[in-house]
């Protein structure tokens, strides 16, 4: 989005769409605060409560009711060849593939809804406080929202001297998907809490922040709380920008200024920055103990050709991105090696351009993608506008057979990593109208490119798209009634992509 596209979504954004995006953000003092997409949430002493997901895959079946938006699915290979989706539920036949690949559903959503960890969350109060508010949770079965049953929790412990009580509903499908569906808010300064997520792989516990800095894992169905870096360790650490727990449950890592990693329970903590020497503008597990950190340097803007971007016009010489080293860390082993050093792009370090002027960056090779938190890939585009994928675990560099970089650039395009790493999503929008023209996803493992084609002449606003689970992408799109206009209701399209 250009900057005026931004206000403009600001403004249309209804108030349930402000909690939605993985994540419940709740302030004791203040309203609360969402995360507009995408990024991974970060948590400080000012944040007091917010709520991260657990993720699994979820069925979905074609919706005879989806006509809104016209499929094509593409099979990108040497011979490139299209595969039909169908709109209606008619069976496939022959050689037709495409059932066996994608399929999609819609589900109509009240204003008060929204997205919540792979489930739908719906406001059951009168009214919408933000903060403090009830939600009953749903699945959606054949583009129908399900209720699930509400379970509740009290848990009062003590930790570091400061006493907490916490009081949570939420629901889990018969998948294992849990969501919380209401979190109480802490009456006094002291004994503050921010639910961060469901720990990986679990249901029944959840990962705490007390009072902005202290990260403990407490059970839903079981007293106690489990200590996972002493506070007095903790204490030590200037502002808390993020924490949170690999997928596999063995690591954690935190953000506080610079990065630092523990192994639960056994580990003392690390810092990766100094096992890597270089001040890291992120960090992703890739597995086995071993981190990949990378760190972002150069970038400096020419003031003449600023200044040239600025009336409009294109510079005589290319745009420096600055580089982009990468380092992988053995935690165990307490070693850093520099995998490599790449050209970052307007995609890695758009900063360095942006500068609030309304402009669409023009293509650079380098790379686009770089993962934070969790994932082993990252994607490389050369001057052909050739797809490379790096294995961060291997070093290997190979190429997408058959595809080709999209002729779209920053800002109209945006990469988000799926939850488990292993697959990106290159979400494009129209410029002329702002809306999802094509959901592109590339498969980390399978060395494969999967494009969904929208035609956007039936669409309404379309607020955005984002990962539903690690297989399924879902589509915001506001509900408009026979006058064209918006009724506050959203249709969130799920596109699964098998």
């Amino acid at each position: 989005m250009n900057s005026n596209q931004l206000i403009d979504a600001i403004g249309a954004v209804n108030d349930a769409a402000v909690l939605d995006a993985k994540a419940f953000h709740y302030r004791g003092d203040a309203a609360a605060a969402a995360r507009p997409r995408f990024g991974k949430m970060t948590v400080g002493v000012a944040a007091v409560l917010a709520v991260l997901l657990c993720i699994v895959a979820v069925a979905f079946a074609v919706d005879q009711e989806f006509r809104a938006a016209v499929l094509s699915f593409f099979h990108i290979s040497a011979e490139d060849h299209v595969e039909r989706v169908p709109v209606e539920d008619q069976p496939l036949t022959g050689d037709d593939a495409a059932g066996k690949n994608i399929t999609v559903t819609r589900v109509r959503v009240p204003n008060n809804g929204h997205v919540a960890n792979g489930l739908f969350a719906i406001c059951s109060d009168e009214i919408e406080y933000k903060q403090g508010s009830h939600y009953d949770l749903y699945k959606q079965e054949g583009g129908e929202l399900v209720k699930l049953k509400l379970q509740h929790t009290r848990r009062d412990f003590s930790y570091n001297g400061t006493a907490y009580s916490v009081y949570l509903e939420w629901a889990e499908d018969e998948e294992g998907c849990c969501a919380l569906g209401y979190v109480e808010l802490p009456n006094s300064v002291a004994g503050q809490y921010a639910v961060l997520q469901f720990v990986p792989g679990t249901g029944e516990k959840l990962l705490l922040l007390l009072d902005g800095k202290y990260p403990v894992i407490i059970d839903l169905h079981e007293d106690g709380v489990q200590e996972l870096i002493p506070a007095a360790v903790m204490d030590e650490l200037p502002f808390l920008k993020a924490v949170h727990i690999t997928r596999d449950g063995k690591y954690l890592l935190l953000n506080a200024g610079r990065y630092y990693c523990a192994a639960i329970g056994t580990e003392p903590l690390t810092c990766l920055d100094e096992l890597c020497g270089a001040a890291l503008t992120g960090c992703s597990y890739i597995g086995e103990g071993i981190f990949s950190c990378h760190s972002l340097t150069g970038g400096a803007v020419d003031e003449a050709d600023l200044a040239v971007y600025v009336r409009g016009e294109t510079p005589a010489s290319p745009i420096d991105f600055g580089m982009i080293t990468t380092w992988n860390v053995d935690v165990q082993r307490q070693a850093a090696g520099v995998v490599g050093s790449t050209a970052a792009t307007a995609f890695t370090n758009p900063d360095a351009l942006w500068h609030g002027t309304e402009r669409t960056e023009p293509f650079s090779p380098g790379l686009v993608y770089v993962p934070h938190d969790e994932g082993a890939y990252m994607l490389e585009v050369d001057g052909e506008r050739h797809i490379y994928v790096v294995d961060l675990r291997s070093g290997e560099r190979n190429m997408i057979e058959g595809a080709l970089w999209p002729d779209v650039d920053w800002p109209y395009a945006e990469l988000v990593g799926s939850p488990e790493g292993d697959k990106l999503a290159l979400i494009q929008r129209d410029a002329t109208n702002g809306s999802l023209c094509r959901l592109s996803v590339i498969d980390f493992k399978k060395m494969r490119l999967f494009a969904i084609e929208r035609d956007t002449k039936e669409v309404g606003n379309e607020h955005y798209a984002d990962w539903f689970d690690n297989d399924t992408i879902m589509v915001d799109n506001n509900v408009t009634d026979e006058t064209g206009h918006n009724t506050g209701d959203s249709w969130y399209y799920l596109y699964r992509i098998y």
